[in-house]
């Protein structure tokens, strides 16, 4: 028996090889892609993820998760339970899944282990194609997306040559440029900070006529959230865009817009550790994020390299994808030293003047 994941350690590191070749870039001098894997450098999980947010409990001869990893998640279990936060471990003793759907009801990150069935590829493309052969080199990245699967992807592209945008809104930025600096600078060193107010007017139209200018948008909001700006891919992207949609569980169907993180995640696709008892524990940390990201840097190039289109890939898909290679007690991932960040991430909004007068007239 193996003493280490090396089949999810294996479809990093393939993800990865994929993207050196698609893109002919040695990107970072990286050997591996399982290098990715332990970039927030915390400790190895077990029944709780490597942050201490998110849980797994027995559940009806099965096990859910409950990711309480905002302020706001934690406020709302005494709703969630109707009563006292102590309960929970006893209400899930006896439940069929109707917290978990109670949860992703209030927005709250929640999944029932190995929900999600296994996919035969971890992506899917749709929309109007336009021209193919166009390079990396040079490409104009919007990159909305925040924390860390889409940041990775975006800093995979820029590795590779392309020109990145990262734009956050003026009122919620990027949560990890406070929480995890060094995390921070890592996913985000050499991408242009830009900030705009997403509640206004002009906000909304400065972001519109970046995400229509962008030869790739990357982005993690759930499709109602761009919906309700007049953003949605279907609204605004071109024939010849590539559009990467990173949600939790889908753009379609009941779980578009429930709530997901890396580690709750990972339990619905089923990829996770199990102890010599059987019981299911964390096989590294939020482990569906880098996948995640590995897998939309690989699918930016490709559709990009096709002529464009509208990317759909999931957090708990990717997960479900990778459990098709794992040995389910085959220990957590190796945790390896954490990657060097090349220096220090732009300032909050400093390129925002710069980049907004060049794109205004656009």
């Amino acid at each position: 028996m193996p003493s280490k994941a090396i089949g999810v350690e294996a479809v990093a590191d393939g993800a990865f090889f994929a993207f050196r070749e698609l893109t002919g870039r040695d990107v970072f001098a990286a050997t591996s892609g399982r290098m990715f894997l332990s970039d927030r450098g915390l400790r190895a999980p077990d029944e709780r993820s490597a942050n201490g947010t998110c849980g797994l409990y027995p559940s009806n001869g099965g096990f859910s998760a409950f990711n309480f990893a905002r302020e706001d998640d934690v406020a709302l279990i005494p709703a969630l339970l109707e009563g006292d936060p102590e309960t929970l471990r006893a209400r899930l003793a006896s439940d069929r899944g109707e917290l978990v759907a109670r949860a992703r009801l209030m927005g709250l990150p929640a999944a029932r282990l190995a929900e999600v069935a296994v996919p035969a590829f971890p992506w899917s493309v749709a929309g109007a194609r336009g021209l193919s052969g166009r390079s990396l080199d040079g490409a104009l990245v919007v990159d909305l997306s925040s924390l860390w699967a889409g940041p990775l992807a975006s800093a995979l592209l820029h590795a590779a040559g392309a020109r990145i945008l990262k734009l956050e809104s003026s009122s919620r930025p990027d949560i990890s440029r406070a929480s995890t600096p060094r995390f921070f600078d890592l996913m985000n060193v050499g991408k242009e900070s830009v900030a705009v107010d997403f509640l206004s007017a002009d906000g909304r139209g400065a972001l519109t006529r970046l995400l229509r200018a962008a030869d790739i948008v990357i982005e993690a909001s759930r499709p109602r959230a761009l919906r309700q700006y007049g953003l949605d891919p279907d609204r605004i992207r071109r024939p010849h865009q590539t559009w990467i949609s990173i949600t939790g569980y889908g753009r379609s169907g009941p779980s578009e817009n429930w709530v997901a993180f890396g580690d709750d995640a990972a339990v619905a696709g089923g990829l996770v550790d199990r102890s010599a008892e059987g019981r299911p524990r964390f096989l590294g940390d939020a482990i569906a994020d880098p996948l995640t990201g590995l897998h939309a840097a690989c699918a930016a190039v490709a559709t990009h390299r096709s002529g464009g289109g509208l990317v759909d890939i999931a957090l708990a898909t990717t997960a479900a994808f990778a459990r098709r290679f794992h040995d389910p007690v085959s220990g957590p991932i190796e945790r390896l030293p954490a990657r060097p960040s090349g220096g220090p991430a732009a300032p909050f909004g400093d390129h925002t003047e710069d980049v907004l007068a060049e794109f205004r007239c656009n």
